[in-house]
C-alpha cells in the first residue's frame, strides 16, 4: 500500500495509537478477563481442548452435553492460541488491542478507496466499549467479527479476482463464529446486491447461509423458534447518545452526501444504517427484535455510521481544514471522556484467582460458591459448579442460586444439600459450621460424600 504522503502516514499512525490506547484502557489495571462472555468462552475452549471434540460435557454444571455451540468458530479460534502456548490471561488482556488496531486499519484500507480513509478510521477508532453491548476492548465473538465485516465489504466493493470466494469464506466463518454479525453483514451485502443487481452476490450469500443450516437447526431444536427473536432485556441508551451527538451530526452530513451523490457502495452502507436503526426502533416500541441481540445491533450501527461519518468529516476538510480539525478535536475529547468514565466490573481479584488455580491443581468434583464468582471459577479451576449467573433468563438456575444463598446463610451446615447435588468443593469466605467439611485453605473446603456415608453407616 502506498501512502499519498508522509503526513497521511503520520496521521494514520496517531489514529492507530488512539485505537490501541482506548482498547487497552479497561485492562490497564486488571490482569484478567473483564466481561462474563470472555470467561464463558475460556471455559468452553478448555472443554474443547480437553475432550478434543465439538461435542463435550457441559463444563459449567457438568450436566448434559454441549453440541454445535452457536459460536463454536470463536471457541476453536481462541483454542488455537492456547495450543500455541499463549496463556489465556495474556491473550484476553492484550489481543483486544490488536483487534482494535486491525479494525481501524482495515477500515482505513476500505474507506481510502472511497477517498476518506483517514476520517473513517478516526471514527471507528473511537467506537465505545461497554459491558452492555460489548465493543473492541473485549475479546468476544462480536469484537472478532467487526474487522471481518469490514473485510467482507472491501471484498464486495473492490476485489476483482476471488471476490465471491472471499465473501463466501468470511461469511461462513462469521456464521459459525458469531451468527448475528453474519446477519448484519448480509444486510449490507443485500443492499449492494440491490443497487448493483449482482445476482452472483445473492447466490454467494445463499450458499454461505446453507452451510450453517446444521448449526441453526441444532440451536432451534434446543431453543425453539422463539429463540430466533429477542424481547426486552433491559434499557440501554440510544444509539445517537452512545455514538456521540457531534459524531452523529457528522454522520448525518455524510449520509446526506451519500444519498445525494448516489454512489452505489455508499448507498448500500446508508441503507444498512437505516435498516439497523429500524431494528432499534422496532425494539424500542415493541420490545422485540429478530435474529440479532438488541445491543449488538447498536454496535453494528455505530460501525456503519462511522464509515459515513468519515465521509462527512472529509467533506468538511475539503471546505475548510481548520474547521475539520476543530470538529475532530471536539469528537476526540467527547470520546475520551466517554471511554474514561465507562465502568467495568471485575469478577475476581488476584487472591480469588490464585485460590481457583489451587483448586484446579489439587481438588476434583463439583463446587458451590458465589454464583457471580462461579463465572470465573469454571474457566480458571476447570471444575463444574452447582450454580452460576446465567447469560439469560433461566428459572432452573435462578432456583439453584436461591438454594446456594440459603446454604451459605446457614453457614454451610446443610450436609444433605451437598450429598443431594453431588457437591465436593465449597468456596466461601464467611462462617462455616459443618464438622463434615475438611478445610484445606482459607475459603476452600472439601466434602467427601462417600466418607461421610461410610461413617454414618
Amino acid at each position: 500500500m502506498r501512502f499519498q504522503n508522509k503526513k497521511e502516514m503520520v496521521i494514520l499512525l496517531i489514529i492507530l495509537l488512539i485505537s490501541a490506547y482506548f482498547a487497552y484502557m479497561p485492562h490497564a489495571n486488571y490482569s484478567y478477563p473483564l466481561h462474563r462472555d470472555e470467561w464463558d468462552r475460556i471455559t468452553l475452549a478448555n472443554a474443547l481442548l480437553k475432550y478434543k471434540s465439538l461435542e463435550f460435557p457441559n463444563p459449567f454444571t457438568g450436566e448434559g452435553t454441549i453440541k454445535n455451540h452457536p459460536e463454536i468458530g470463536f471457541v476453536i479460534f481462541i483454542s488455537v492460541f492456547k495450543l500455541m502456548g499463549i496463556d489465556w490471561w495474556v491473550l484476553f488482556r492484550y489481543f483486544p488491542v490488536f483487534l482494535s488496531v486491525f479494525l481501524t486499519f482495515v477500515t482505513y484500507v476500505l474507506a481510502r478507496r472511497m477517498e476518506y480513509g483517514i476520517e473513517a478510521a478516526f471514527f471507528v477508532a473511537l467506537i465505545p466499549t461497554t459491558v452492555r453491548y460489548l465493543g473492541p476492548a473485549f475479546f468476544v465473538p462480536v469484537s472478532l467479527a467487526l474487522p471481518l465485516i469490514i473485510l467482507t465489504l472491501y471484498s464486495a466493493f473492490f476485489l476483482k479476482r476471488g471476490r465471491y470466494i472471499m465473501i463466501f469464506l468470511i461469511s461462513v466463518f462469521l456464521l459459525y463464529e458469531h451468527p448475528p454479525s453474519a446477519i448484519a453483514t448480509f444486510i449490507a451485502l443485500f443492499f449492494l446486491f440491490l443497487v448493483e443487481r449482482d445476482l452472483r452476490m445473492f447466490i454467494t450469500i445463499l450458499l454461505a447461509s446453507l452451510t450453517a443450516i446444521p448449526q441453526f437447526l441444532t440451536y432451534v431444536e434446543h431453543k425453539g423458534v422463539e429463540g430466533l427473536a429477542f424481547t426486552a432485556v433491559g434499557v440501554f441508551r440510544g444509539v445517537f447518545e452512545e455514538f456521540g451527538y457531534v459524531h452523529t451530526a457528522i454522520f448525518v452530513l455524510g449520509f446526506y452526501l451519500a444519498m445525494r451523490e448516489w454512489k452505489k457502495r455508499e448507498v448500500a452502507i446508508g441503507f444498512t444504517v437505516a435498516t439497523l436503526l429500524g431494528l432499534i426502533l422496532l425494539y424500542r416500541f415493541f420490545d422485540y427484535i429478530p435474529l440479532i441481540f438488541p445491543e449488538r445491533v447498536l454496535l453494528y450501527t455505530m460501525l456503519f455510521m462511522s464509515l459515513l461519518a468519515g465521509k462527512g468529516l472529509s467533506w468538511i476538510r475539503t471546505k475548510n481544514w481548520m474547521v475539520a480539525l476543530a470538529v475532530a478535536l471536539i469528537v476526540f475529547t467527547q470520546s475520551y471522556q466517554s471511554h474514561a468514565s465507562t465502568p467495568y466490573y471485575h469478577i475476581v481479584n488476584k487472591e480469588e484467582f490464585e485460590d481457583f488455580v489451587w483448586v484446579r491443581d489439587n481438588l476434583n468434583g463439583k463446587a458451590v460458591l458465589d454464583p457471580w464468582k462461579a463465572i470465573a471459577f469454571t474457566a480458571v479451576a476447570e471444575k463444574p459448579v452447582y450454580a452460576t449467573i446465567s447469560a439469560g433468563p433461566n428459572e432452573t438456575m435462578a432456583e439453584r442460586i436461591r438454594e446456594t444463598a440459603k446454604f451459605f446463610r446457614e453457614d454451610c451446615s446443610d450436609t444433605e444439600f451437598l450429598i443431594k447435588n453431588n457437591i465436593s468443593i465449597i468456596y466461601y469466605r464467611g462462617a462455616v459450621d459443618n464438622p463434615n467439611l475438611i478445610k484445606y485453605r482459607d475459603r476452600i473446603y472439601y466434602f467427601s460424600s462417600s466418607k461421610f456415608l461410610g461413617e454414618r453407616r
